[in-house]
């Protein structure tokens, strides 16, 4: 029967499409809502002047190291995690994927708890590198979520890998309105009663964090209930935990790397800005950070940063294990387009910087 065959057949092509476009779906879906809370919470913030030009300079700083660390933490390993988690999920073997997850979740906690440390115990020595000593404790306040952020990857991760995009958007969901409530709420107490400027923005800040707490619980009990461990025979020998984080580290370091640029240059231009504003321009710290966030507010926004990209490569990665020659054809010509941008590209951006410093050095 056509529709029954195990391999190659259209029941099954049809389901893989049907798969990938619900998933798809589901993740437009959950980028519309989580667009709108990050709209509702950046207006108060910023353009309604409850933290002040100054207060969202604080705040700004601190997102940005945030972004960066996160990004080198956690950019590609949920889609190398759910790549292996469905490679082994269409093997049958439920001792490999038990082990994959828990080997995977215990490196991205050691990685991201690596850079909560970073930013916990450097937290000064980041705010006075970046230009803004005064948003330390804003950098104190959302150095939890990186460690919290990563785990909840990892939990990510397993259930793209086995096809099911819905934990991930409603975690998503989850942690953009935690965000939005714990992080204005407490702005607004804080401005209410007075409280210092980079207390306030650690405050409204701080949403980041408990809104990353919400995601993380949820997709634990969501793995819990839904994903029990499966019994598995003898014969189900799993990889050794060095040949997992080898191929776990070889998939995802090199996607880690090419999504850090975007947030490695926005660390340095804002470093770049605040120092330069201050030692060739002779603008006092305050003067300084006014003036760059009032840059920031004119420049596109970057703060949420490109998790929906990711996740939805994860769909297309998710249970695929065939390739049409049609698709690598895209993919090879998507690779030769990134070289010659990249060519034609470096030229431009070093012809560039040198206009620019001719304009800003000091006489």
């Amino acid at each position: 029967m056509r529709h029954t065959t195990a391999k190659g057949g259209t029941a099954l092509s049809e389901a893989k499409k049907q798969n990938y476009l619900h998933g798809a779906a589901i993740m437009v879906g959950t980028t519309v809502i989580v667009k709108i809370a990050a709209f509702f919470y950046k207006l108060p913030l910023g353009s309604m002047k409850l933290l002040g030009d100054e207060g969202f300079a604080h705040f700004m700083v601190a997102y940005n190291i945030y972004s960066f660390f996160l990004t080198l933490a956690t950019a590609g390993f949920p889609v190398a995690l759910s790549r292996m988690i469905s490679e082994a999920d269409t093997l049958d073997r439920p001792a490999q994927v038990q082990r994959i997850f828990r080997t995977a979740a215990g490196t991205l906690a050691a990685i991201g708890g690596f850079f909560t440390l970073l930013m916990l115990l450097f937290n000064r020595q980041l705010a006075v590198m970046m230009g803004n000593a005064d948003a330390a404790p804003s950098i104190l306040a959302l150095a939890p979520a990186v460690v919290i952020v990563c785990l909840t990857s990892a939990y990510r991760g397993y259930c793209q890998g086995r096809g099911n995009m819905i934990p991930t958007a409603f975690g998503q969901v989850i942690e953009e309105v935690g965000k939005l409530i714990v992080g204005l709420t407490l702005a607004f107490l804080l401005i209410r009663a007075h409280k210092p400027l980079p207390l306030a923005s650690a405050g409204a800040i701080f949403g980041v964090t408990a809104g990353a707490v919400g995601a993380l619980i949820y997709m634990m009990l969501y793995k819990r209930r839904n994903y029990p461990p499966r019994p598995y025979g003898t014969a189900d020998i799993p990889d050794s935990r060095d040949t997992i984080v080898r191929s776990f580290l070889r998939i995802g370091i090199p996607i880690a790397i090419g999504s850090s640029v975007l947030s490695l240059i926005n660390l340095l231009d804002n470093a770049l800005c605040l120092n330069r504003l201050q030692s060739a321009a002779g603008f006092v710290e305050k003067s300084a950070r006014e003036l760059q966030d009032e840059k920031k507010k004119k420049a596109e926004s970057r703060v949420k940063g490109k998790n929906e990209e990711a996740d939805l490569v994860s769909v297309r990665n998710g249970g695929k294990t065939e390739e049409t020659s049609e698709s690598r054809k895209i993919k090879n010509m998507r690779r030769e387009d990134k070289w010659w941008r990249l060519f034609l590209g470096i030229p431009g951006a070093l012809a560039g910087a040198g206009l620019f410093y001719k304009k800003i050095k000091p006489f």
